[in-house]
């Protein structure tokens, strides 16, 4: 071995192991647990963060709670630290909130459900966090993580808006009237009947009911 291939095995060894996907955000949620007092108009509590909504949002977000509208996309403006409404709609079917999403970025979405059951006419309210994956950054991941709670607080506190059901997707192919359909009115069965457990895919699923 020569001397500078020496030199460049001891600077290998002495480095650290590179950080795995998982280990990197874990280290980014300390640094931006740490660092977060430092934004502009920015206020956290219990591990959260809050971002202020526009003033469009908060116009938009008025005339969801009039029923004026039936969604809301909602975007968070890094480096404004503030969350817009991009997108609005007055009816929109489940099916269509895919066409609307951003394919490369995190989004909180504002849906109201109205469907019939049972013979009953009825409007369902869903909150959805629509993650991106690896294909946006992680402190974009985690910035959409830290916000959600603040985000949902000030919907249902302020504008008095009455979330039924909150949902995390990654896949908007999830978002289906049956999807809907299922959440809101999920299936009763006997408790004294035991079903067998189908087996899961590998990995985490698309879509997770988180109340």
């Amino acid at each position: 071995m020569s001397l500078e291939g020496y030199k460049k095995h001891r600077a290998s060894k002495a480095a650290p192991a590179p950080l795995t996907a998982i280990e990197a955000e874990y280290q980014l949620n300390n640094e931006t647990t740490m660092t977060h007092n430092s934004f502009a108009d920015v206020h956290s509590s219990f591990g959260g963060i809050a971002f202020p909504l526009t003033p469009e949002a908060t116009s938009e977000v008025k005339k969801f709670a009039k029923r004026k509208l039936a969604y809301l996309q909602f975007q968070i403006d890094l480096p404004k630290e503030c969350i817009n409404v991009s997108q609005s709609c007055e009816k929109l079917k489940p099916e269509a909130i895919a066409d609307l999403a951003p394919a490369n970025s995190g989004s909180y979405h504002l849906y109201r459900f109205e469907h019939t059951h049972e013979g009953k006419q009825l409007s369902t309210l869903f909150f959805i966090h629509a993650i991106a994956g690896y294909q946006s950054s992680i402190k974009e991941r985690m910035m959409y993580s830290s916000c959600k709670g603040a985000l949902i607080n000030q919907l249902t506190g302020q504008f008095d808006l009455q979330i039924e059901h909150k949902l995390e997707v990654e896949d908007f192919k999830e978002l289906s009237t049956k999807t809907f359909m299922e959440t809101a009115h999920p299936v009763q069965t006997d408790s004294n009947v035991v079903l067998q457990r189908p087996k899961g895919p590998g990995g985490r699923g698309p879509r997770r009911l988180i109340t």
